[in-house]
């Protein structure tokens, strides 16, 4: 939000200096009865196109504000600030994604982005995160050679899964980490999937430290995301049928393919 407030405070300053610029311009000119010299010639321009700019700004913060694709739209064309063309880009994405249209919202992030992959960290993220739901196993692995840093190989385990390949599944998480700290549901999908790969004492190992965090704090049994948006509705919207499932869902392998389907039909991917 640092380069949204940035935005926010410099582009009003611009367009308010640049008002009043054209106006002493005008002033001088029409009242004065000055005649134009060369420095008038030199900044009425740059006046001019510091107006302009209040034109996608107002598009572009009453769009994101009311969650007016066509006001995005037009604040994107408009804009010749490449932050504003961008972000009015991923307000569109992210409003397609609460309306579930998953295949809208991956054009519109790529809009974002527009090919230059080694910035625009939140939306490379938010790109990996709806191709791994729809399955697209190519675009991630591509996006992970891009940028090896993010760990964007976490978005195919659900992929792995449905495939069968539950070793591979395994290998997509983070193991450099402690598993106490871990959010249970975690630690109960590893068990499951250590299970499946015939690995019981790991299975047990895991599955028995996941009951012992819900039993020292059974709140921790909850959904990560419900638990941070207990009075956020819309934001609630957002997010998938997987990310507040029962933590029952995560116990088994079978119940956990069921939430990746859902989420599949939920964003309407084929």
């Amino acid at each position: 939000m640092q380069d949204y407030e940035i935005y926010h405070a410099i582009v009003p300053l611009i367009t308010t200096i640049s008002l009043v610029g054209v106006i002493i311009i005008a002033f001088r000119l029409f009242i004065k009865k000055v005649k134009f010299n060369i420095l008038d010639y030199i900044l009425l321009p740059i006046f001019l196109l510091g107006m302009y700019l209040y034109i996608p700004y107002n598009l572009f913060v009453t769009g994101f504000a009311t969650y007016n694709i066509p006001k995005l739209e037009k604040a994107a064309k408009l804009s010749i600030i490449p932050w504003e063309r961008s972000q009015s880009y991923h307000y569109i994405a992210y409003i397609y994604e609460y309306l579930k249209d998953g295949e809208k919202a991956i054009e519109y992030y790529k809009k974002s982005i527009n090919g230059d992959y080694k910035r625009h960290r939140p939306e490379i993220i938010m790109l990996c995160r709806l191709y791994g739901v729809k399955g697209d196993y190519d675009n991630i692995m591509r996006l992970s050679k891009l940028r090896p840093e993010l760990k964007l190989e976490k978005y195919l385990r659900d992929y792995y899964i449905l495939q069968g390949e539950y070793q591979k599944a395994l290998d997509t998480f983070i193991n450099d980490v402690d598993e106490s700290k871990l959010h249970p549901r975690i630690n109960f999908l590893k068990a499951a999937l250590y299970r499946e790969v015939g690995n019981t004492k790991e299975a047990d190992r895991l599955y028995k430290l996941a009951e012992e965090k819900i039993r020292k704090n059974p709140k921790s049994a909850k959904s990560p995301v419900e638990a941070m948006l207990v009075n956020n509705q819309w934001a609630k919207k957002y997010f998938l049928e997987s990310e507040f499932a029962d933590i029952e869902s995560f116990k088994t392998v079978d119940e956990y393919k069921k939430l990746i389907e859902a989420d599949k039909k939920e964003l309407h991917f084929k």
